[in-house]
């Protein structure tokens, strides 16, 4: 079943006020402009922080993607985690740049199935803007607040909120956690307090109380799921997704249809709070 939870409505502007919304990204990235009627006329502006293990990065190999799903995205613009700029998504260039245990030529993530989506939205929808911070094999530990990883999505955030200061952001958080401390045997009573504080600092450092919407997993990693839904249960904005019909590339990674499905979900849960438009074919399971 897919999971809802509540939000405070997005801030309305100033509808009396007209302004010109400019973006201007450094050098080698883009620079846009977007012209609009009253503030308000338009959304704000999306950005999307995908983060996690190597399922946030992706394992879905690009081999199994259309060509139309490598060219490159303009309606996703991706943090160039190496020049900390914007630049259309391309998938096997630029979407697994500084991701840990991954190549960044032969697997994609929730961001390929994020542009389908977004390639079908209303032109004042459009970009959507992304930044990836997860790393492969990292379990919660590893996301300390002093630690490498979490110094390196910090880093690449405040990028991002420099880069879109003259918008109005709207973040939203996608995450996929939990695989690798099961393996490794991290006592779920210490698991989920830790998960529920490094929320907290997510939320913190990003900005804008944004949702966050988790991945459960594989039905090895039952206890696991579980201790997901507890925390969806105790963290305010928080909800998960159900991933069990997924199909795999192996036990523990999504292939390209069922990252798909996965990130499909994550979005229509997004979307169910108005934050983006509705799929006219949702991915969600009713039970």
């Amino acid at each position: 079943m897919r999971e809802t939870f509540h939000m405070p409505e997005p801030r309305i502007p100033n509808r009396l006020r007209r302004r010109l919304l400019t973006v201007a990204i450094a050098v080698g990235g883009i620079a846009a402009a977007r012209a609009e009627g009253p503030a308000g006329d338009r959304p704000p502006t999306l950005l999307v922080v995908i983060t996690g293990e190597s399922n946030s990065g992706g394992y879905a190999l690009n081999s199994e993607a259309t060509p139309e799903e490598l060219a490159p995205r303009p309606a996703v613009q991706i943090l160039d985690n190496d020049a900390l700029v914007f630049r259309p998504l391309a998938i096997g260039t630029n979407n697994l740049l500084g991701h840990a245990g991954l190549r960044p030529t032969e697997t994609h993530g929730f961001e390929l199935e994020l542009a389908n989506r977004a390639e079908r939205w209303p032109a004042d929808r459009q970009p959507v803007y992304l930044v990836k911070t997860g790393q492969g094999g990292s379990r919660i530990a590893d996301w300390a607040p002093d630690g490498a990883y979490f110094r390196t999505l910090r880093t690449r955030v405040a990028a991002a909120r420099r880069l879109l200061a003259n918008e109005e952001v709207r973040p939203i958080v996608l995450l996929s956690l939990g695989i690798n401390d099961a393996i490794a045997g991290t006592p779920l009573d210490a698991w989920t307090p830790a998960v529920v504080a490094h929320l907290a600092r997510l939320r913190q450092e990003i900005g804008g109380d944004p949702p966050i919407v988790m991945t459960r997993f594989m039905e090895r990693y039952a206890a696991t799921n579980t201790a997901i839904e507890e925390v969806c249960r105790t963290v305010p904005g928080t909800a998960s997704v159900d991933t069990l019909d997924a199909s795999l590339r192996d036990a523990n990674h999504w292939n390209h249809a069922g990252m798909k499905v996965v990130a499909g979900r994550m979005l229509d849960v997004v979307a169910d709070l108005g934050l983006i438009p509705a799929d006219p074919a949702p991915h969600g399971r009713h039970d």
